[in-house]
This record gives C-alpha cells, sequence and structure tokens, in this order.
C-alpha cells in the first residue's frame, strides 16, 4: 500500500531536492523514497553496531550479530 504525504519546506530546500532530482533523472517523489530509506538504513546500521558494543568486547560473533537482533527488537 501506497500513501501520500503533504510536506512542508523551505524554498531553497524545495528548488536543492529539485534539482537533485532533475539531475538524477528521477521524480521528486523517488528522490524523497530513496534518501529517506538511505536515512533509515543507515540509523539500523549504526543501532546494529552500537548494540553489537552493549553486548560485550571479544564474545563470538555468531552470538554477538543474535543479541544485537535481540537488543533491537527489544527496544522497537
Amino acid at each position: 500500500m501506497n500513501r501520500s504525504v503533504t510536506v512542508r519546506m523551505p524554498d531553497e530546500l524545495h528548488d536543492k531536492c529539485k534539482k537533485t532530482a532533475k539531475d538524477r533523472k528521477v521524480s521528486m517523489n523517488e528522490l524523497f523514497i530513496e534518501s529517506l530509506t538511505a536515512m533509515l538504513e543507515s540509523q539500523e546500521q549504526q543501532a546494529l553496531y552500537e548494540a553489537f558494543g552493549r553486548v560485550a568486547s571479544g564474545a563470538d560473533v555468531t552470538f554477538a550479530h543474535q543479541a544485537q537482533k535481540e537488543v533491537l527488537d527489544d527496544e522497537r
């Protein structure tokens, strides 16, 4: 399912987004989806990295990976 969202932004930001979308030959909608997806994936990777640090240094990697997932699942 797709949802529609109205976003208010300064004219200058809109102009930059419009130019970037045009330069990349994508719609502004595609630009926003790609950008938001990249930002959310980056945040998730950072959360995994931080969760790994909380588990314990020098621990078994398989164990640590599973522990990371459990920590993130608990936080959601």
